[in-house]
């Protein structure tokens, strides 16, 4: 079209080209810890991660006080008037608005993404934070319609889906159950909590350990 390379510029998609060593490593905490970084609207559908935090808690008793699950995201209408009161509920934390700088401090100190689509009609979108979960070695626990996401993090084996969207929090809660018991059994050194065969592999900071396989895998259980 002739125009000048030197006027072009690529923007990349909602993550970082370069990320820092010491983001892609892990705590070595007892908690578990699931991080939602990004947009706060229905559109995101995060009245799911909340119940299915509450269900998580009342159902396994054991985990009631080991599962902290932070959203981090703008503090508007929808959060006041709606999602507020439903994460207090389900026992689910704010951590306010992040800058891009940011994100990578929270992802560090988190074990799990979470990232939810409501509708079926999303089904074409690919969120950002995905990209953003990938490139800070976070496995993902997803609730997400058929579609481009979905298929993207099933086939890499990034974590584990829900296909039943908004309406399935129990199967949700069970997801976070798997991710909790698989992060439970590798106690103390949590050395091998990651994605799935073919999925990401996550360097250990204080021990050098790699972090490969098992929270991608089918359950059928």
């Amino acid at each position: 079209y002739g125009v000048s390379a030197q006027k072009l510029q690529v923007i990349a998609n909602g993550y970082w080209d370069e990320v820092d060593e010491e983001a892609l490593t892990f705590r070595d905490e007892e908690d578990i810890r699931f991080v939602y970084a990004g947009a706060i609207s229905p559109a995101q559908g995060l009245e799911l991660l909340c119940r299915a935090t509450g269900e998580l808690r009342k159902r396994h008793q054991a985990l009631r006080d080991r599962v902290r699950v932070t959203v981090f995201g703008p503090d508007n209408l929808y959060l006041k008037q709606t999602l507020r009161a439903r994460m207090t509920e389900g026992g689910v934390e704010y951590g306010g608005l992040l800058s891009s700088g940011q994100v990578p401090e929270a992802l560090h100190h988190a074990d799990v993404g979470f990232l939810s689509l409501s509708s079926s009609k999303f089904a074409y979108a690919v969120p950002g934070k995905l990209y953003e979960y990938v490139a800070h070695a976070r496995p993902m626990l997803a609730a997400l319609p058929e579609g481009a996401a979905s298929r993207l993090l099933e086939h890499e084996g990034f974590g584990l889906v829900s296909g039943e969207i908004a309406a399935d929090e129990q199967q949700s809660a069970q997801s976070g159950r798997r991710i909790a018991v698989a992060d439970s059994a590798q106690a103390p050194g949590k050395e091998q909590r990651g994605a799935g065969a073919g999925g990401i592999e996550i360097p250990r900071g204080s021990g050098g350990h790699v972090y490969q396989g098992g929270l991608g895998e089918k359950d059928e259980g």
